[in-house]
């Protein structure tokens, strides 16, 4: 999206996606410490739109920075991309020239795919299944909504699910015994948090936990409120579910 909307006033609009294989030298590695010897996925996407201005770049992956109009950017895509990437040990750099073109470059190490990974059931927490509480999962994206009542409902919890803030409160409010609000924190119509702070002013004590899918690292203090209300990142780690759930359920 950044791209379309970089090359929109461009009279020849181009975005270029490539991907290729890349193995840091050592005189890479000197230059950029924080990468290993080994082999990297290397996918890169440029645009001849407008380029960034150099002051802005050190911001680019700050929760809530944004130079788009009100109503436009949320100021959380690219922190989002970079939580995703930081998670699966990867990097991203920027290479930008104001008023002519910019290229992000993303690098993914990769790995024998001969190596077993455990299994979703192999990744459950022995003696932390539910006892049948009622949970309200909170998402716009239909896809992490549907994964993550099924990871619940396999983990021996019930589930009701909304797809935003307004319908979260509407079915908070309609249906009795929810134990433990799962909700994202940025979704159309209503955000979680502002979900949250209206549902807890005649239920404060509903546990909660939030969702993100950006570093959870990264600071959130101003949009979270309440210390005890943890943060789960995106996608779903059951093990780490698990845990916090039982925390939230069980003090």
């Amino acid at each position: 999206n950044n791209a379309r909307d970089a090359v929109e006033d461009s009279p020849n609009p181009t975005i270029t996606i490539g991907v290729d294989t890349f193995n840091p030298d050592s005189e890479f590695i000197e230059q950029h410490t924080y990468f290993k010897p080994q082999a990297y996925a290397h996918i890169y996407i440029t645009d001849n739109g407008c380029g960034i201005p150099s002051e802005d770049i050190e911001h680019l992956f700050e929760p809530f920075f944004t130079t788009k109009e009100v109503g436009k950017g949320t100021g959380l895509g690219l922190a989002m991309v970079f939580g995703a990437i930081k998670r699966h040990q990867g990097y991203i750099e920027v290479e930008s020239t104001h008023d002519k073109e910019t290229t992000f470059h993303i690098y993914l190490p990769l790995h024998d795919s001969s190596e077993k990974k455990p299994s979703p059931q192999q990744q459950t927490v022995a003696g932390t299944t539910g006892n049948h509480e009622l949970i309200l999962l909170v998402d716009d994206d239909k896809q992490v909504l549907e994964m993550g009542k099924d990871i619940l409902e396999s983990l021996n919890y019930q589930v009701v699910v909304a797809k935003d803030g307004e319908e979260a409160i509407a079915i908070f409010q309609q249906q009795r015994g929810i134990s433990l609000i799962i909700i994202d924190i940025v979704m159309p119509k209503l955000g979680g948090v502002e979900a949250v702070e209206r549902i807890r002013q005649t239920c404060p004590d509903i546990p909660v936990i939030f969702v993100t899918g950006y570093d959870k690292n990264m600071d959130l203090s101003e949009k979270i409120k309440g210390e005890s209300d943890p943060i789960l990142n995106k996608p779903y780690q059951i093990a780490a579910m698990q845990r916090l759930i039982r925390q939230k359920l069980h003090p």
